[in-house]
């Protein structure tokens, strides 16, 4: 996909709509039932194309499209397919992210994380739609 930094794009709150869609369909796809999101779109947000803040704990997250994206990207649609399953991922790697971030680090709870993931992945990735 061609981006160019040039030029810059605003988005709809058509592709607002569409953009959450694709973020609960990739939620279930991956099987992250846990999570309760929340979605923002900022119009006059500048930077990136979306992001996220979660609370691992409480299992929440409110993932944010821009509306202001400072480019112009080839394939608008591929584009917020593409940002809508980015932040899902980051709340596929949160229990790893958690870990982390932790003051101390425990390989061992950090290795039950990592395959939690994998098996999650597996199951995904081996399903027949």
């Amino acid at each position: 996909m061609n981006v160019n930094f040039k030029e810059k794009i605003s988005l709809t709150q058509k592709d607002f709509e569409y953009f959450k869609k694709r973020v609960k369909y990739w939620l279930k796809k991956l099987g992250l039932k846990e999570w309760d999101a929340f979605f923002e779109f900022k119009k006059d947000t500048k930077g990136g194309f979306a992001e996220i803040n979660w609370n691992y704990e409480g299992a929440k997250a409110t993932i944010t499209l821009k509306g202001k994206w400072h480019c112009k990207v080839s394939d608008k649609k591929y584009q917020i397919e593409k940002s809508a399953l980015h932040e899902v991922l980051h709340l596929l790697l949160a229990p790893l992210a958690e870990q982390a971030m932790k003051k101390k680090f425990y390989p061992s709870e950090y290795r039950a994380e990592e395959h939690k993931i994998i098996n999650r992945l597996i199951s995904v990735l081996l399903k027949e739609d």
